[in-house]
This record gives C-alpha cells, sequence and structure tokens, in this order.
C-alpha cells in the first residue's frame, strides 16, 4: 500500500515538473483549417459543462491540446464525418486560450476566450402574469439606417469573440413593393422607438428571430435560421443587440 501511494506521489510530482510544451511559434490557423468553433466563447461558473463543436478539413485526424493552463481538453469525440469534433473542456479559470491542433509534424492554433461570468447573472427574472409582452417583427417595425437594405455581402463579421467569423452572404434585399420581401427594420429602429413600446404598457418584449437568415427570398420573418450565433447583418450586430437590451431596461 505505501509503495502505491509513493508511486502514485511520484507520478503527480513528476507531472508537475515536466517542462510546458512551448506553443509560441505555432502559426494561427487559417479560415481554410478552422472554419468554426462553437459556441463563440464561454464563461467561468456555469452549470453546464462546456462542449466545444470545431469544423475544418479533416480535423478529427488532429491531435488536440490548449496553450495556458486555466482550460483543459477533457475527452475527444469524432463524429462520423471526419470534418468535425467534439472536445469535451475543463474550464479552470477566466482567460485567453489557444487550441493547438497537430498531425504529422503540421500544427496550427485557434484562439478561445473564457471570460469570467458577470457578478448577479444568476439573479435575473422571468415574465410573470403581470407582464405585457409586446411582439415585435424588426423587418417590419422601424427603419433607422438605410445602408444596410442591400443586404449583407459576406466575409469577416466582429462580434466580440478571439477571431471573427467568415459569414455568409444575405442575398434578400429590401423591397417595399414586394409584399413578401424586406422593409429595412433594424434594431436602431427599435432602440429608437423603445418609447412608444413603453407608452402602450408593455414590459417585455417578444422578437420574432433577430438571427441570420440567408435564405435568398421571405427572409424577412427570420425563422430560417443560418446562423445560431450572429445577429442578422441587415438589423445591426452582435453588439447593437446588447446595447438594445440594456436600454429597454433602462
Amino acid at each position: 500500500m505505501k509503495k502505491a501511494i509513493l508511486f502514485a506521489a511520484a507520478a503527480v510530482l513528476a507531472a508537475a515538473c515536466a517542462p510546458k510544451a512551448d506553443y509560441s511559434a505555432v502559426p494561427e490557423a487559417s479560415y481554410e483549417q478552422v472554419a468554426r468553433v462553437e459556441p463563440l466563447s464561454w464563461w467561468t461558473g456555469m452549470n453546464t459543462p462546456l462542449q466545444l463543436l470545431v469544423q475544418g478539413p479533416e480535423i478529427s485526424e488532429y491531435d488536440v491540446a490548449v496553450e495556458g493552463s486555466g482550460l483543459r481538453v477533457k475527452a475527444v469525440h469524432k463524429a462520423d464525418s471526419p470534418n468535425y469534433l467534439f472536445l469535451d473542456m475543463e474550464v479552470r479559470k477566466a482567460g485567453e486560450y489557444y487550441l493547438v491542433f497537430s498531425r504529422e509534424g503540421e500544427s496550427f492554433k485557434y484562439p478561445y476566450i473564457v471570460r469570467s461570468r458577470e457578478k448577479g447573472s444568476r439573479g435575473r427574472e422571468s415574465y410573470t402574469v403581470a407582464d405585457m409582452i409586446y411582439l415585435i417583427m424588426p423587418d417590419r417595425f422601424a427603419s433607422a439606417f438605410t445602408d444596410n437594405d442591400e443586404g449583407w455581402q459576406g466575409g469577416e463579421y466582429d462580434d466580440g469573440s478571439a477571431r471573427p467569423w467568415q459569414v455568409p452572404a444575405t442575398p434578400d434585399e429590401v423591397s417595399r413593393q414586394d409584399p413578401v420581401a424586406r422593409d429595412g427594420g433594424d434594431i436602431q429602429g427599435i432602440i429608437n422607438h423603445l418609447d412608444y413600446v413603453a407608452d402602450l404598457g408593455a414590459t417585455a418584449i417578444w422578437f420574432t428571430p433577430l438571427l441570420l437568415d440567408n435564405q435568398p427570398y421571405e427572409s424577412y420573418h427570420g425563422y430560417a435560421c443560418a446562423d445560431y450565433y450572429h445577429i442578422d447583418p441587415r438589423f445591426g450586430d452582435n453588439a447593437l443587440y446588447r446595447t438594445m437590451v440594456e436600454k429597454a431596461h433602462e
């Protein structure tokens, strides 16, 4: 028994004293190597364990490590497709990290952020029978900008994550003569008319989907979601959505 304890202690000590891998020279992954990692980012203190979905050509054939001591890969799960990989992660502390992918002498890394959970975030309240909920279809409500009426041409979308994503184009443009085309409403238009909603007596707002919908026609309703992490650029962006929520709470 004593020998077993000694061996175990020696193994722990050896692991603690082992030199840490140096990934500083490893290049950052291109979009062709890693298309996306979901979810965009995570927080400390969450009850739900973090599992990452990585998408990239033959990404399941790579070994994965983490650059940084506050995030660790616990388990790796391969999908039926070699282009997807699931990673069970252990979150120890907030910080900026890199997922390092290696195969047969080839290595690249992808940035990932773990943020500290905001104080009081567990104490949010839900709606009750005392609330009057106002339904808004954002495209039909109010337009503050016209430069987003021609749609999003596709490309990098700065969402506050470690690396901007490549978000697909949205070809459906504004045409107010067509009853099923887009009308041009946006998030800033909603912000500009929050007083109107409050004057109606509403205490909560229910939006039809604001997330990216890139179907070529009749996308005004938003129900053909193509990306669950990004506000449709024709409405605004993730940062403007947060601003709207903050102003609605004032």
